[in-house]
């Protein structure tokens, strides 16, 4: 039997969404020591990205919103973020909502993966955690993303409620 796993930046749990308000770091971290043995550290790992809640206010505001996200990994977390020494694997592009109709339309994809890439897994520390750089007015901002790590391009969820994703493959049988 084959299991395949996603590994999340938000908390999948209670199928909660990271609501991104300002510069701040993901809900969650992957402590790749606790993912082991299935995080493969010496493959490929695909980050992925969706948007959760994106609606046409992103679009049609009146304020400039702009999003960056950057993949990070650490030796030290304060049991919240990551701390110490930080190596940043991979930035996203910047995506950016400057009303009146010109702002990315990636932003309102909802249920649909924003950003995906594949990145070295044995590059990483012990901890990885996405952080969200933002510029402009993005307070009263309506994105919600969901993030994670993925085993495989396969993996990468495209579904409207994200869930652990678990693959069984067996034998076919007579």
């Amino acid at each position: 039997m084959l299991l395949e796993s996603v590994w999340q930046f938000h908390d999948d749990d209670s199928n909660a969404v990271w609501a991104i308000t300002g510069d701040e770091w993901s809900p969650m971290f992957i402590d790749t020591e606790l993912a082991s043995p299935r995080f493969n550290r010496t493959g490929e790992v695909w980050l992925w990205i969706q948007v959760a809640v994106g609606t046409q206010a992103l679009l049609y505001g009146d304020n400039d919103e702009y999003y960056q996200f950057k993949l990070k990994s650490g030796t030290t977390n304060d049991g919240t973020n990551l701390t110490g020494t930080i190596i940043e694997h991979v930035c996203t592009p910047l995506y950016s909502k400057t009303g009146a109709g010109t702002g990315d339309t990636r932003l309102v994809a909802a249920r649909r993966p924003m950003f995906a890439a594949a990145l070295s897994g044995d590059a990483f520390g012990r901890y990885i955690q996405l952080y969200c750089d933002t510029t402009g007015t993005v307070g009263n901002s309506d994105l919600s993303v969901r993030a994670g790590l993925a085993p495989s391009k396969s993996a990468i969820p495209n579904i409207e409620y994200l869930q652990t994703l678990v693959t069984n493959v067996t034998a076919p049988t007579a």
